[in-house]
Protein backbone atom coordinates (compact mmCIF):
# COMPACT_ATOMS: atom_id res chain seq x y z
CA UNK A 1 0.00 0.00 0.00
CA UNK A 2 2.86 2.28 0.84
CA UNK A 3 4.20 1.55 -2.34
CA UNK A 4 0.93 2.88 -4.45
CA UNK A 5 0.27 5.61 -2.04
CA UNK A 6 4.01 7.13 -3.43
CA UNK A 7 3.10 6.27 -7.02
CA UNK A 8 -0.10 7.77 -6.44
CA UNK A 9 1.03 10.68 -4.94
CA UNK A 10 3.71 10.98 -7.75
CA UNK A 11 0.89 10.97 -10.29
CA UNK A 12 -0.80 14.34 -8.43
CA UNK A 13 2.09 16.24 -8.16
CA UNK A 14 2.96 15.16 -11.88
CA UNK A 15 -0.53 16.42 -12.87
CA UNK A 16 -0.12 19.77 -10.55
CA UNK A 17 2.85 20.50 -12.03
CA UNK A 18 1.36 20.33 -15.61
CA UNK A 19 -2.01 22.51 -14.43
CA UNK A 20 0.57 25.12 -12.68
CA UNK A 21 2.74 24.93 -16.08
CA UNK A 22 -0.53 26.31 -17.85
CA UNK A 23 -1.91 28.48 -15.63
CA UNK A 24 1.39 30.45 -15.48
CA UNK A 25 1.62 30.25 -19.59
CA UNK A 26 -2.15 31.79 -19.82
CA UNK A 27 -1.20 34.46 -17.45
CA UNK A 28 1.52 35.34 -19.34
CA UNK A 29 0.03 35.13 -22.85
CA UNK A 30 -2.85 37.16 -21.55
CA UNK A 31 -0.77 40.06 -20.66
CA UNK A 32 1.06 40.60 -24.24
CA UNK A 33 -0.11 43.80 -25.91
CA UNK A 34 -1.41 43.18 -29.29
CA UNK A 35 1.50 43.79 -32.34
CA UNK A 36 3.35 42.90 -34.77
CA UNK A 37 6.22 41.17 -32.50
CA UNK A 38 3.32 39.41 -31.04
CA UNK A 39 4.61 36.22 -32.64
CA UNK A 40 8.01 36.23 -31.31
CA UNK A 41 6.86 36.93 -27.92
CA UNK A 42 4.08 34.12 -27.99
CA UNK A 43 6.54 31.58 -29.80
CA UNK A 44 8.98 32.00 -26.86
CA UNK A 45 6.15 31.63 -24.12
CA UNK A 46 5.30 28.27 -25.80
CA UNK A 47 8.82 27.10 -26.02
CA UNK A 48 9.33 28.37 -22.04
CA UNK A 49 6.03 25.82 -21.21
CA UNK A 50 7.09 22.92 -24.06
CA UNK A 51 10.44 22.54 -23.38
CA UNK A 52 11.71 23.30 -27.44
CA UNK A 53 14.11 25.28 -28.61
CA UNK A 54 13.71 24.97 -32.61
CA UNK A 55 10.34 25.86 -33.92
CA UNK A 56 8.26 27.87 -36.35
CA UNK A 57 4.98 29.57 -35.72
CA UNK A 58 2.91 29.38 -39.29
CA UNK A 59 0.28 31.95 -39.61
CA UNK A 60 -2.83 31.89 -42.20
CA UNK A 61 -2.57 34.29 -44.81
CA UNK A 62 -6.01 33.54 -46.67
CA UNK A 63 -5.29 36.10 -50.05
CA UNK A 64 -1.84 33.63 -50.64
CA UNK A 65 -3.84 30.27 -49.16
CA UNK A 66 -0.99 29.89 -47.61
CA UNK A 67 0.48 28.93 -44.06
CA UNK A 68 3.90 31.21 -43.62
CA UNK A 69 6.23 31.75 -40.69
CA UNK A 70 5.65 35.05 -38.32
CA UNK A 71 8.32 33.87 -36.09
CA UNK A 72 10.76 31.12 -36.22
CA UNK A 73 13.84 29.63 -33.55
CA UNK A 74 16.97 28.31 -34.40
CA UNK A 75 16.03 27.13 -37.87
CA UNK A 76 18.21 27.72 -41.13
CA UNK A 77 16.83 30.83 -43.19
CA UNK A 78 16.57 28.78 -46.30
CA UNK A 79 13.95 26.60 -43.85
CA UNK A 80 12.24 29.42 -43.12
CA UNK A 81 11.80 30.63 -46.99
CA UNK A 82 10.62 27.71 -48.23
CA UNK A 83 7.93 27.18 -45.02
CA UNK A 84 5.25 28.02 -47.28
CA UNK A 85 2.80 25.62 -46.70
CA UNK A 86 -0.75 25.33 -49.15
CA UNK A 87 -3.94 25.26 -46.40
CA UNK A 88 -4.95 21.99 -48.41
CA UNK A 89 -2.02 20.25 -47.04
CA UNK A 90 -3.15 21.02 -43.13
CA UNK A 91 -7.20 20.68 -44.11
CA UNK A 92 -7.48 17.53 -46.85
CA UNK A 93 -3.30 15.72 -46.68
CA UNK A 94 -3.10 15.78 -43.39
CA UNK A 95 -4.57 14.83 -39.93
CA UNK A 96 -2.09 13.87 -37.99
CA UNK A 97 -1.74 16.53 -34.61
CA UNK A 98 -0.46 16.80 -31.61
CA UNK A 99 1.89 13.43 -32.01
CA UNK A 100 5.63 13.14 -33.10
CA UNK A 101 6.33 11.72 -36.69
CA UNK A 102 9.14 10.30 -36.41
CA UNK A 103 11.68 10.21 -39.65
CA UNK A 104 10.85 6.93 -40.99
CA UNK A 105 6.80 8.08 -41.15
CA UNK A 106 6.13 7.78 -44.77
CA UNK A 107 3.67 11.13 -43.50
CA UNK A 108 6.67 13.29 -42.26
CA UNK A 109 7.60 13.44 -46.17
CA UNK A 110 4.86 15.28 -47.14
CA UNK A 111 7.30 18.33 -45.31
CA UNK A 112 10.37 17.30 -46.72
CA UNK A 113 9.85 20.07 -49.29
CA UNK A 114 9.57 22.72 -46.44
CA UNK A 115 13.13 21.94 -45.32
CA UNK A 116 16.44 22.95 -46.53
CA UNK A 117 18.49 19.31 -47.24
CA UNK A 118 20.98 20.20 -44.08
CA UNK A 119 17.83 20.85 -41.56
CA UNK A 120 15.58 17.67 -43.24
CA UNK A 121 18.96 15.68 -42.50
CA UNK A 122 19.62 16.27 -39.04
CA UNK A 123 15.91 16.45 -37.62
CA UNK A 124 14.50 13.37 -36.24
CA UNK A 125 10.78 13.98 -35.86
CA UNK A 126 8.38 17.18 -35.95
CA UNK A 127 5.08 17.74 -34.46
CA UNK A 128 2.44 20.16 -35.81
CA UNK A 129 0.14 21.75 -33.13
CA UNK A 130 -3.02 23.19 -34.71
CA UNK A 131 -4.79 26.02 -33.35
CA UNK A 132 -8.18 26.80 -34.42
CA UNK A 133 -10.99 29.49 -34.49
CA UNK A 134 -14.32 28.61 -35.83
CA UNK A 135 -13.31 25.09 -36.28
CA UNK A 136 -11.10 26.20 -39.08
CA UNK A 137 -6.92 26.48 -38.32
CA UNK A 138 -5.65 29.58 -38.53
CA UNK A 139 -2.04 29.09 -36.92
CA UNK A 140 0.19 25.70 -36.58
CA UNK A 141 3.33 25.61 -34.59
CA UNK A 142 5.57 23.62 -35.84
CA UNK A 143 8.06 21.66 -32.95
CA UNK A 144 11.39 19.71 -34.96
CA UNK A 145 12.21 17.10 -32.49
CA UNK A 146 9.97 17.80 -29.70
CA UNK A 147 10.22 15.70 -26.02
CA UNK A 148 7.91 13.63 -24.71
CA UNK A 149 6.83 16.53 -21.99
CA UNK A 150 6.46 19.13 -24.62
CA UNK A 151 3.91 16.42 -26.52
CA UNK A 152 1.63 15.77 -23.22
CA UNK A 153 0.97 19.31 -23.03
CA UNK A 154 0.23 20.25 -27.13
CA UNK A 155 -3.89 19.40 -26.86
CA UNK A 156 -4.33 21.31 -24.06
CA UNK A 157 -2.38 23.97 -25.07
CA UNK A 158 -4.19 23.53 -28.41
CA UNK A 159 -8.00 23.91 -26.68
CA UNK A 160 -7.07 26.48 -24.31
CA UNK A 161 -4.74 29.35 -26.98
CA UNK A 162 -7.83 30.25 -29.56
CA UNK A 163 -7.71 33.64 -28.05
CA UNK A 164 -4.06 34.19 -28.19
CA UNK A 165 -4.17 32.79 -31.55
CA UNK A 166 -6.99 35.28 -32.59
CA UNK A 167 -4.71 37.86 -31.37
CA UNK A 168 -1.39 36.64 -33.63
CA UNK A 169 -3.92 36.68 -36.56
CA UNK A 170 -5.06 40.41 -35.48
CA UNK A 171 -1.38 41.18 -35.05
CA UNK A 172 -1.37 40.74 -38.89
CA UNK A 173 -3.63 43.30 -39.84
CA UNK A 174 -3.78 44.34 -42.41
CA UNK A 175 -3.38 41.78 -43.84
CA UNK A 176 -6.94 39.65 -42.94
CA UNK A 177 -9.38 37.63 -44.55
CA UNK A 178 -11.35 40.66 -45.90
CA UNK A 179 -8.15 41.90 -47.81
CA UNK A 180 -8.49 41.32 -51.21
CA UNK A 181 -5.07 43.02 -52.66
CA UNK A 182 -2.83 40.88 -53.84
CA UNK A 183 0.72 41.54 -54.64
CA UNK A 184 1.67 40.94 -58.27
CA UNK A 185 4.89 41.32 -59.50
CA UNK A 186 5.04 43.71 -63.02
CA UNK A 187 8.54 44.54 -62.68
CA UNK A 188 8.74 42.99 -66.46
CA UNK A 189 6.52 46.01 -68.06
CA UNK A 190 6.47 49.13 -65.70
CA UNK A 191 5.88 51.41 -68.78
CA UNK A 192 2.29 49.67 -69.23
CA UNK A 193 1.58 50.54 -65.62
CA UNK A 194 2.08 54.17 -66.45
CA UNK A 195 0.70 54.10 -69.26
CA UNK A 196 -2.53 52.70 -68.00
CA UNK A 197 -2.98 56.05 -65.42
CA UNK A 198 -1.69 58.89 -68.11
CA UNK A 199 -4.27 57.09 -70.22
CA UNK A 200 -6.79 57.22 -67.36
CA UNK A 201 -6.18 61.08 -66.46
CA UNK A 202 -6.27 62.26 -70.17
CA UNK A 203 -8.65 65.62 -70.61
CA UNK A 204 -9.25 65.20 -66.90
CA UNK A 205 -7.78 69.14 -65.62
CA UNK A 206 -8.44 68.42 -61.59
CA UNK A 207 -6.18 65.37 -61.62
CA UNK A 208 -1.76 65.50 -61.86
CA UNK A 209 0.53 62.27 -62.18
CA UNK A 210 3.22 61.99 -59.23
CA UNK A 211 6.05 59.38 -59.24
CA UNK A 212 7.34 59.06 -56.12
CA UNK A 213 10.71 56.75 -55.63
CA UNK A 214 10.42 54.66 -52.35
CA UNK A 215 13.48 53.05 -50.92
CA UNK A 216 12.94 51.46 -47.90
CA UNK A 217 16.25 50.05 -46.97
CA UNK A 218 16.62 51.32 -43.41
CA UNK A 219 12.67 50.79 -42.70
CA UNK A 220 13.50 47.02 -43.44
CA UNK A 221 16.75 46.92 -41.58
CA UNK A 222 15.34 48.62 -38.41
CA UNK A 223 12.48 46.04 -38.61
CA UNK A 224 14.64 43.31 -38.95
CA UNK A 225 17.39 44.55 -35.97
CA UNK A 226 13.54 44.91 -33.51
CA UNK A 227 12.41 41.51 -34.75
CA UNK A 228 15.19 38.73 -35.79
CA UNK A 229 12.93 35.96 -35.98
CA UNK A 230 11.16 37.60 -39.01
CA UNK A 231 12.48 36.49 -42.23
CA UNK A 232 13.19 39.40 -44.15
CA UNK A 233 11.22 38.58 -47.47
CA UNK A 234 8.16 38.94 -45.15
CA UNK A 235 8.92 42.09 -43.92
CA UNK A 236 9.49 43.55 -47.63
CA UNK A 237 6.51 41.74 -48.19
CA UNK A 238 4.19 43.48 -46.03
CA UNK A 239 5.61 46.81 -46.57
CA UNK A 240 4.89 46.49 -49.73
CA UNK A 241 1.39 45.32 -49.15
CA UNK A 242 0.82 48.12 -46.59
CA UNK A 243 1.65 50.50 -49.25
CA UNK A 244 -0.75 48.93 -52.12
CA UNK A 245 -3.64 48.80 -49.28
CA UNK A 246 -3.40 52.62 -48.78
CA UNK A 247 -2.88 53.41 -52.55
CA UNK A 248 -5.72 51.63 -54.02
CA UNK A 249 -7.58 52.50 -56.69
CA UNK A 250 -5.26 55.53 -57.36
CA UNK A 251 -1.96 54.14 -57.76
CA UNK A 252 0.26 51.67 -59.32
CA UNK A 253 3.35 49.92 -57.67
CA UNK A 254 6.62 49.36 -59.52
CA UNK A 255 8.75 47.26 -57.73
CA UNK A 256 12.61 47.80 -58.77
CA UNK A 257 14.62 45.61 -55.75
CA UNK A 258 13.39 44.46 -52.61
CA UNK A 259 13.89 47.80 -50.98
CA UNK A 260 12.85 50.22 -53.56
CA UNK A 261 9.88 50.54 -55.92
CA UNK A 262 8.34 53.25 -58.37
CA UNK A 263 4.58 54.57 -57.12
CA UNK A 264 2.50 55.87 -60.08
CA UNK A 265 -0.07 58.07 -58.33
CA UNK A 266 -3.23 60.41 -59.25
CA UNK A 267 -3.46 63.22 -57.05
CA UNK A 268 -5.66 66.37 -56.96
CA UNK A 269 -3.98 68.84 -58.44
CA UNK A 270 -3.30 71.62 -55.76
CA UNK A 271 -2.89 68.77 -53.23
CA UNK A 272 1.02 67.92 -51.73
CA UNK A 273 2.43 64.65 -52.28
CA UNK A 274 4.08 65.40 -48.86
CA UNK A 275 0.08 64.54 -47.53
CA UNK A 276 0.55 61.10 -49.64
CA UNK A 277 4.27 60.71 -48.26
CA UNK A 278 2.83 60.95 -44.71
CA UNK A 279 -0.15 58.72 -44.92
CA UNK A 280 2.70 56.00 -46.47
CA UNK A 281 4.52 56.26 -43.00
CA UNK A 282 1.74 56.09 -40.75
CA UNK A 283 0.23 53.09 -42.52
CA UNK A 284 3.63 51.22 -42.32
CA UNK A 285 3.80 52.63 -38.58
CA UNK A 286 0.41 51.87 -38.04
CA UNK A 287 1.00 47.53 -39.55
CA UNK A 288 4.28 47.09 -37.82
CA UNK A 289 3.03 48.73 -34.17
CA UNK A 290 6.33 48.34 -32.86
CA UNK A 291 6.87 50.21 -29.36
CA UNK A 292 10.49 51.44 -31.56
CA UNK A 293 9.71 54.30 -33.54
CA UNK A 294 10.57 53.45 -36.62
CA UNK A 295 11.92 55.38 -39.84
CA UNK A 296 10.64 57.10 -42.40
CA UNK A 297 10.94 55.64 -46.10
CA UNK A 298 13.43 57.63 -48.18
CA UNK A 299 12.12 59.24 -51.11
CA UNK A 300 11.80 61.56 -54.15
CA UNK A 301 9.09 62.80 -55.91
CA UNK A 302 8.30 63.85 -59.69
CA UNK A 303 5.33 65.77 -60.83
CA UNK A 304 4.38 64.83 -64.78
CA UNK A 305 1.86 67.13 -66.97
CA UNK A 306 0.32 64.24 -68.99
CA UNK A 307 -0.42 66.89 -71.11
CA UNK A 308 2.96 67.53 -72.16
CA UNK A 309 4.38 63.94 -71.91
CA UNK A 310 2.19 60.84 -72.69
CA UNK A 311 4.39 58.51 -73.55
CA UNK A 312 5.53 56.56 -70.24
CA UNK A 313 8.67 55.08 -71.59
CA UNK A 314 10.05 58.84 -72.16
CA UNK A 315 9.20 59.42 -68.63
CA UNK A 316 10.75 56.22 -67.07
CA UNK A 317 13.94 57.05 -68.86
CA UNK A 318 14.88 59.24 -66.45
CA UNK A 319 13.49 57.83 -63.29
CA UNK A 320 15.30 53.74 -63.86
Amino acid sequence: MGLLTKVNDKKLSLIDKKKNQISDFLEKAESLHQGFEYGNKLLQLFSDLMGFNKAALLVSEQCDKLFVPVSYMNIDITTVRHLRIQHTVFSVQFNNYCQKLNKNNKKLKKFKQYFSIREFSILSSIALVPFYSNSLIESVLLIIDPSEDALKLCREITLKSEKFILKLYNSRKPFSNNLKIEYEDKSSDPALLLQKIITSIKNNNSISLIIITLNFESLKNAIMDYLPNVEPYTISNDIIKAILRLINPNGEIYKISSVKCLLFYKIKKGKSPDIIIHQLNVAISTFFNLSASLPDINTSVTVIDPEETENANNILAGLL
